[in-house]
């Protein structure tokens, strides 16, 4: 019969039982941190598909639009410059937290008011397996900046169609100067369509009846816009630390200056 100081030492866990126990907790959040990455790439993946190119009425021009939604989406959002081209963006969160994207862009986010619309606008597909085909009619986002935001509502209240809000508005953008909103700032009322006149409207420019239907439809902006955390927007800016004043944040003695971003 083996010892009882024999028995102990095969209970004694080894000395390397501790540096394992580090090493599995370590990889474990490595994988936990990878899941956490591909879902949050799946979720802006989602978001890009279901986003809409934003409608700009080139300087001089005009752009004659058909407006699908009821009532207008608003939020306040960041867009800055990737590369030299201002393709950056962000919906900030000010309202609700610290907004890691206002600290580090170093100016708040600009409350924009967004309408699906249509844009008769003929263009050729330059890339893909649909290179070279003409497109009649598509579906832009309208973003409405505060300074023109009073004649949108004054639109309403002329010619708002009681529950149906905007929807069937057709309307004719001008822009004067690329110093203007992108969306221009003299809005003309052309007229007001049914449902049934919205339906031949988009019959007219498409003959598809798949696409007739996917044309039809107002933007799922929850879906194309969502929310972030402060976590999620620190990511996407390259900030590591937490920032006092958000949700997450809770103030210890490991917290120093030197670690807050600002």
């Amino acid at each position: 019969m083996e010892s009882l100081q024999n028995m102990a030492l095969l209970r004694k866990p080894s000395a390397g039982a501790p540096a394992a126990k580090t090493t599995l907790n370590k990889t474990s959040s490595i994988f936990s941190k990878a899941k956490q990455i591909n879902a949050r790439n799946k979720e802006q993946g989602e978001s890009r598909r279901e986003r809409l190119f934003d409608l700009t009425v080139p300087p001089g021009d005009h752009r004659d639009v058909l407006i699908l939604d009821v009532e207008p989406y608003a939020q306040y959002e960041h867009q800055y410059e990737v590369n030299g081209k201002w393709s950056g963006f962000a919906v900030c969160i000010r309202e609700t937290d610290a907004c890691p994207a206002c600290s580090t862009l170093g100016r708040e986010g600009s409350f924009t008011i967004r309408m699906t619309c249509l844009d008769t606008t003929p263009f050729t597909i330059k890339n893909g397996d649909n290179a070279g085909k003409e497109v009649r009619i598509s579906r832009k986002m309208l973003a409405i900046k505060t300074s023109v935001a009073p004649k949108f509502e004054r639109l309403l209240e002329r010619h708002g169609n009681g529950a149906r809000g905007f929807r069937g508005m057709y309307l004719r953008l001008n822009r004067d100067s690329a110093k203007e909103a992108r969306c221009g700032s003299d809005i003309e009322f052309l007229k007001l369509l049914s449902d049934d006149e919205i339906a031949r409207f988009i019959a007219k420019y498409e003959s598809d009846p798949k696409r007739r239907i996917e044309l039809a439809q107002v933007c799922d902006y929850k879906k194309a816009y969502p929310v972030p955390t402060a976590a999620q927007l620190r990511e996407q800016f390259g900030v590591n630390n937490t920032i006092p004043g958000t949700e997450e944040f809770e103030e210890t003695d490991d917290v120093i200056d030197d670690e807050i971003p600002f």
